[in-house]
């Protein structure tokens, strides 16, 4: 809380600010709550940020900021006369032309600097964002015996590990959040209530939107760390190597105590060897050697195995996480705990305990067993796709020669259209029967997506793909027909509880309608 006064001589120190509407007299002393950019959240005595949003600008909203309380308005855009002449006299119209420029060190003033008042771990990377943070976060709370905050795909929130609770020590508080990384005014607001609550470590990821849209902007890292990156997102970075770029700008342009890299990617190796930042490195690799190594990797029906390695020590441990790229998640979440102070010796007791993220890999079913994943790009999905083969028993072990792999995945609309046919590439090499369906389709017609993604068969090649638009109709047509050997891969969703359409948003899950045709068929039976 700050008094009216105070926000405006922050930002006159910084920048050109013209009161349009009300006298400073009159509010000086007005204690202002929150910042909002968003109307629809305002609330009382609050100042209402008008900005450009992804359609419109915010001066569109000023009349219902005011309704819904706010009691200064502050917007890089000057109103036009009509407005101002129907603005309450009581409520300040502040026009900074360069608002977006001061908005991060304003959040951050306005907030106390909550970044600096605990330690942030930042985690970027194409795949394993989700998985990572979340591995980190139960590692953390594990060791500290604390709740542990988190940002990100799953939401905002806290993650606390507690051993007393036998049943299922893990408890999951998170907020749904509209954006993976939330913007600077959200996340400053966030950060500031975790400081409140007590929090000593957060962990959230940082998407590529998030950094070339500045919502990170004036944040104080103690550690970043990379996961791998492929390609993604090209419907807004245009290109990879503007989408690498990006990436790569939270290590070079943003200020962390540490770097947590993984030296099998790529842009891990030239981060490692890059002194444009001067952060404490830390590498770890799958495949060389490294600060932290993890060997000798064996898939099971159970999980993994694999030992784990620093200079100076090396244990022998297991995880129930399926999947070759869960290896390099975990280890990624290892550095970031071994980074922070904390012993290998106790981090591997924790690794056992570890859960898996809902829909990253998760099992919802057997016979045949399903699996839910947000695998949503080419790259993810070939990963998904061969670790679920690799855990796959050998025929000497099930004594079936016809087990096969299944998936049932789509494409959204109004995305990425160059992603389509590589997938449905990726699908016909690494499947034995195919399932093309909807994700999110939103203003593109089903059929449309599907046929894009078709184009990446070989019509010579086996499997050829079912099209089957109705996502329910499609997975509950994959487990009509599958043997009770097999295994069915669904793709694409993972912990997303809605089916995304032109002009509306419809509840869909993936583990419901398993779970639903689980309870029907066992009724049949």
């Amino acid at each position: 809380m700050r008094p009216l006064y105070d926000v405006w001589q922050f930002i006159s120190q910084s920048t050109d600010l013209v009161i349009l509407n009300g006298h400073l007299g009159d509010a000086a002393n007005y204690p202002i709550q929150d910042l909002f950019d968003d109307s629809r959240q305002v609330q009382a005595n609050s100042v209402f940020i008008a900005v450009s949003g992804n359609k419109l600008h915010g001066n569109a909203f000023i009349e219902k900021a005011i309704t819904q309380g706010a009691i200064c308005v502050i917007t890089d855009e000057k109103p036009c006369e009509e407005v101002l002449s129907q603005m309450p006299p009581a409520v300040a119209i502040w026009w900074v032309a360069d608002l977006v420029t001061v908005l991060p060190k304003l959040a951050a003033w306005f907030y106390n600097a909550p970044s600096t008042q605990l330690k942030l771990i930042g985690i970027t990377g194409t795949n394993g964002k989700t998985s990572t943070a979340f591995y980190t976060a139960q590692l953390l709370s594990h060791l500290t015996h604390e709740p542990v905050a988190m940002i990100g795909t799953l939401g905002n929130g806290l993650v606390t590990y507690d051993a007393n609770v036998a049943s299922n020590p893990l408890k999951v508080d998170l907020e749904v959040s509209p954006n993976t990384t939330p913007d600077v005014i959200v996340l400053n607001r966030v950060l500031a209530k975790f400081v409140a609550q007590g929090i000593r470590y957060c962990v959230m990821e940082v998407s590529s939107h998030g950094i070339v849209l500045n919502r990170i902007a004036g944040l104080i890292f103690n550690a970043v760390a990379l996961t791998q990156v492929t390609r993604d997102h090209l419907d807004f970075h245009q290109t990879e190597a503007a989408y690498r770029q990006a990436k790569q700008a939270l290590f070079e342009d943003y200020s962390a105590t540490y770097q947590v890299l993984n030296l099998d990617d790529a842009l891990g190796q030239a981060l490692y060897a890059s002194d444009a930042q001067p952060s404490k490195k830390f590498g770890y690799s799958l495949q060389v050697a490294a600060d932290l190594s993890l060997l000798n990797l064996k898939l099971n029906a159970q999980g993994m195995m694999f030992d784990i390695a620093t200079e100076h020590a090396k244990f022998a441990t297991h995880a129930a996480l399926m999947g070759r790229f869960n290896a390099e998640n975990l280890a990624c979440a290892v550095g970031l705990s071994l980074v922070n102070g904390f012993e290998l010796s106790a981090i591997v007791e924790a690794l056992p305990k570890l859960q898996a993220v809902t829909g990253r890999m998760e099992k919802v079913r057997s016979l045949p067993s399903v699996l839910v994943d947000y695998a949503h790009t080419p790259d993810a999905l070939q990963q998904a796709l061969l670790a679920v083969r690799q855990h796959m028993a050998p025929v000497e072990t099930t004594g079936q020669s016809d087990q096969k792999l299944w998936v049932v995945f789509g494409c959204g609309g109004n995305r990425d259209k160059g992603k389509r046919p590589l997938m449905g590439k990726v699908s016909q090499n690494y499947a034995d029967a195919v399932v093309l369906t909807d994700d999110n389709p939103r203003c593109e017609a089903s059929y449309d997506i599907l046929s894009d993604i078709l184009q990446g068969f070989n019509p010579t090649k086996h499997p050829q793909p079912l099209m089957i638009p109705d996502r329910q109709t499609a997975i509950e047509t994959a487990l009509s027909q599958a043997n009770p050997q097999d295994i069915i891969l669904i793709a694409g969703k993972g912990h997303e509880t809605y089916q995304a359409f032109c002009q509306e948003q419809t509840y869909f899950s993936d583990q419901a309608t398993v779970l639903a045709w689980k309870k029907k068929d066992d009724m049949d039976s």
